[in-house]
C-alpha cells in the first residue's frame, strides 16, 4: 500500500542521506552561485610525514572551470534531517497500526518491524519471529526475519556464508591498484570469493576501514587472457557500463532491504552510483586501477561521510551490521555474492 512505501521512504537511513545532499547542493539565490558535484574525481595521493609518523592524503583534481561554493555554504542549513524523517515514520508506523494495514501482508508487516527496530530504543524480537514462524511467509522475507533475530540476540548473523567481516586497520593504503602493503596479505581470509562461470573469471573482494574511509579492493581475474589491456584514458561518472565489465557493489546501511546504495566501477576505472536507480546521489571517492594480462584491479577509497552523512551520526560502526551484495557482470554474464537466490537478497557486512 501506499502507507507503507511511505513508511520504507522516510525510515531509510539511505533517502535521508540522498535529501540532506541534495539540500546541501542547492542553488544560493542571493550569490547565483551553483555547489556541483566534481565531475573529475580522480585525486593524487601524497605521503604527509608529521610527528614522525607517514600517512596518505588525497588530494582531488578539481576542474578550473568550476567555480564551488565553500564548504560553510554547502553545509545544511537544517542538521536534523534523519530526525524529521525519523518523527515522520514514527507517524506513520502509528497509523498503519491503527488502521491494520499490514495484517496478513508478510512484506507489510516486515516493513513495520524494520522501523520498529530502527526508530526504538529497545527494538522488539517477537516481531520478527512472528514473521519468520508464519506459513504464508515467503522463503526471502523468512530468511531477512531469522538474520534480525539474530542480530538483536546474539550480535552475529545465522548465516556465516552470507557474512563479510570488515576490520578496523590503523594505516591507510596507498591507493595504485596493486595491493602491495602488508595489511592486505593479513586479512585476506576475510575477503570474498565469486566463482566465475564461462565468461568471467574469479572474483575477489575486500573491505576495511578506518575512522574516515572504507576500502574496497577488487581483484577480477579474466577468463580469457588473450583481452587486450585498457588504457589509461579520462574518466567520466556514470557512463554507460553495457558493453564493460564492472563489479556492482551494493549497501543496505539500515538492512531494510527497501533502499540502499550502489557503487560500480569498471575495469576501466569509470564509476557510477545511485540509491535505487536514483543518480542524484554523486559521492567523491578516489579510484585507481591496473592491468595485467591475466586480471585487473581496482583499489578505492570513499569517505565514511558520504555514507553516513554529515548529520546522520545515529549510525556507529563498531559491532554494526550492513546488508551487503557484490556481482561481477559482462553483457548477459553475471556472477553474485551472495549466491543468488530466492532466500538470501543480501548478505550481511559485519564491522570489527
Amino acid at each position: 500500500s501506499s502507507a507503507i512505501w511511505l513508511l520504507n521512504h522516510f525510515s531509510s537511513v539511505e533517502n535521508a542521506i540522498l535529501a540532506e545532499k541534495v539540500q546541501a547542493s542547492e542553488p544560493s539565490l542571493q550569490t547565483g552561485i551553483k555547489t556541483v558535484q566534481r565531475a573529475n574525481y580522480e585525486a593524487t595521493p601524497r605521503m604527509v610525514r608529521q610527528n614522525g609518523q607517514t600517512r596518505i592524503e588525497w588530494t582531488p583534481n578539481q576542474p578550473s572551470d568550476v567555480k564551488k561554493t565553500s564548504h560553510e555554504e554547502q553545509k545544511p542549513q537544517n542538521i536534523s534531517v534523519w530526525k524529521r524523517r525519523t518523527e515522520k515514520a514514527k507517524q506513520i508506523l502509528n497509523h498503519v497500526r491503527q488502521t491494520g494495514l499490514s495484517q496478513g501482508n508478510p512484506r507489510s508487516e516486515l516493513a513495520m518491524a524494520m522501523v520498529n527496530r530502527k526508530t526504538s530504543a529497545r527494538p522488539n524480537p517477537t516481531l520478527f519471529s512472528q514473521i519468520s514462524s508464519s506459513i504464508t511467509t515467503p522463503n526471502a522475507i523468512k530468511y531477512v526475519a531469522r538474520r534480525e533475530i539474530g542480530l538483536l540476540n546474539s550480535k552475529e548473523n545465522p548465516d556465516k556464508n552470507s557474512t563479510v567481516l570488515c576490520p578496523s586497520i590503523g594505516s591507510k593504503p596507498f591507493l595504485d591498484g596493486k595491493f602491495d602493503e602488508p595489511l592486505w596479505q593479513q586479512l585476506k581470509e576475510q575477503s570474498i570469493q565469486m566463482a566465475g562461470d564461462a565468461r568471467l573469471g574469479d572474483t575477489e573482494i575486500q573491505l576495511v576501514r578506518d575512522e574516515q574511509y572504507l576500502y574496497i579492493r577488487i581483484r577480477a581475474t579474466k577468463k580469457v587472457k588473450s583481452i587486450p589491456r585498457v588504457e589509461n584514458t579520462k574518466r567520466h561518472r556514470d557512463p554507460s557500463f553495457q558493453n564493460s565489465e564492472h563489479i556492482t557493489l551494493r549497501l543496505d546501511l539500515d538492512r531494510d532491504f527497501e533502499t540502499w546504495f550502489e557503487l560500480s566501477v569498471d575495469r576501466r576505472g569509470h564509476v557510477a552510483e545511485s540509491i535505487n536507480g536514483n543518480r542524484k546521489w554523486d559521492p567523491t571517492w578516489y579510484v585507481a586501477r591496473a592491468e595485467t594480462d591475466s586480471q585487473w584491479s581496482i583499489e578505492a577509497a570513499i569517505p565514511l561521510k558520504e555514507l553516513v552523512g554529515e548529520s546522520t551520526n545515529q549510525i556507529q560502526l563498531h559491532g554494526n551490521h550492513w546488508g551487503f551484495s557484490a556481482s561481477r557482470s559482462f553483457k548477459n554474464h553475471s556472477v553474485h555474492w551472495p549466491h543468488r537466490s530466492d532466500s538470501r537478497p543480501l548478505g550481511t557486512l559485519s564491522f570489527q
